[in-house]
């Protein structure tokens, strides 16, 4: 999955524990540049908040036309 392909999109994330998150990928962080060294990005969810998810926590990600 190239998490930054979804840049910009509004999606829905299915996460490793079940649950989802929708919203809008506000960014795209690289692996080198978070601590941890795992790519990541930023969604503003459509419940307001600003939650940033790691590759390795979704199943997947689906883009909302």
């Amino acid at each position: 999955m190239k998490l930054v392909d979804f840049y910009g999109r509004n999606v829905t994330v299915i996460l490793t524990d079940g649950s989802s998150v929708k919203g809008t990928v506000n960014d795209y962080i690289y692996p080198e540049d978070n601590e941890n060294r795992k790519e990541s990005i930023i969604i503003d969810t459509n419940s307001g908040k600003i939650i940033e998810l790691y590759e390795h926590d979704m199943l997947s990600v689906s883009v909302e036309e």
